[in-house]
């Protein structure tokens, strides 16, 4: 590579240039000077070389146009990132908020017990008697999403009851059901299957993309609360039978609301309920047919609305939950 020149003479060599700066052309023989005729003022001088010293300013439009584009698209990149980090920073937020949440509620067992007996007065609600539109799904509409509060079930239906009306069609052995009747019965596995409901009667009946998009972004949230609070030990054995037992009680929940629209529920009903709850909780879709093994004679002894088992199901739930709490750290958020 040719080195750079270090003098003057070099410099007037590598340019082919006998003299520099070289004397501007002009038009005619009069001197600068005397087109001035002595008047030396600023603006008389800048005058005199605007109308007889050519000079191309395109190169310097260029160079401004191009130095506005850089500019304009440095802020846009700017901006995005600051979006970007904005957004990090809430997410963050809002996970420490949450393990802050689970944290004091796996502490405070009491507190926990108390609010679960609130919220669970709150929700219950004395059986009436109802018109037979209200029992047919077409007449049935999502009361609507509201971000601090879970949508009641259709026809006054307890979301415990239901849960404790499968959970004990299972079958489980004696010692496992005890510890996992808590974690089904836990505000976070409710909240699961009650947005889950309402989100599978939109998607099949009354489809509304905004209310399903807000009901799927809490139903994340609250698995994320029941996944935290399930023990390490039994982590495994239990999220293989969740899903399947999610997708029974959110099919119950269907026939005990709309009795007379049972011609909806059919095995196609239940073959994509099942592929949806399972890929939501484990990502694969399940065995063809796995509803089959389902103890759906023991469901449908009696309807939850009903005297009998409302009667049986109602106090055995709320003595479970006034003598033990429900699961530490399942708090709903």
């Amino acid at each position: 590579m040719q080195k750079p020149p270090v003098t003057f003479e070099e410099f007037l060599q590598s340019q082919n240039l006998d003299d520099w700066p070289r004397v501007p052309f002009l038009d005619d023989d009069c001197s600068l000077v005397d087109k001035l005729q002595k008047d030396y003022s600023f603006s008389a001088i800048s005058k005199c070389l605007y109308e007889n010293v050519p000079l191309s300013i395109k190169p310097i439009s260029d160079l401004e146009k191009r130095i506005n584009e850089c500019t304009m698209e440095l802020k846009e990149h700017a901006e995005k990132i600051l979006s970007l980090e904005h957004r990090q920073m809430e997410m963050d937020s809002h996970l420490i908020s949450l393990q802050q949440t689970i944290t004091t509620q796996c502490i405070d067992p009491e507190r926990m017990s108390t609010q679960s007996d609130k919220l669970r007065k709150s929700k219950v609600a004395k059986y009436i008697p109802e018109k037979s539109s209200n029992k047919n799904v077409e007449n049935c509409h999502y009361p609507g999403f509201k971000v601090k509060q879970l949508s009641e079930l259709p026809r006054h239906l307890d979301a415990a009851d239901l849960w404790d009306l499968v959970i004990k069609a299972q079958n489980f052995k004696k010692a496992v059901f005890k510890v996992w009747r808590k974690l089904f019965l836990s505000e976070a596995s409710i909240a699961v299957f009650q947005d889950s409901f309402w989100w599978w009667f939109l998607q099949q009946f009354k489809t509304n993309q905004e209310d399903q998009d807000h009901l799927f972004d809490r139903i994340a949230d609250s698995f994320v609360g029941l996944f935290l609070c399930v023990p390490r030990n039994t982590k495994d054995a239990f999220f293989q039978v969740y899903p399947d037992c999610l997708s029974q009680v959110i099919y119950v929940a269907f026939c005990e609301a709309f009795p007379e629209s049972t011609t909806y529920f059919g095995d196609e009903f239940k073959d994509e309920l099942v592929d949806l709850i399972f890929q939501w909780v484990s990502g694969l879709k399940p065995q063809k047919f796995v509803w089959k093994k389902w103890n759906l004679d023991c469901l449908k002894k009696t309807t939850v609305n009903g005297n009998e088992k409302d009667t049986i199901t109602r106090s055995t739930v709320k003595e479970s939950i006034k003598s033990k709490p429900v699961v530490q750290g399942c708090k709903y958020f």
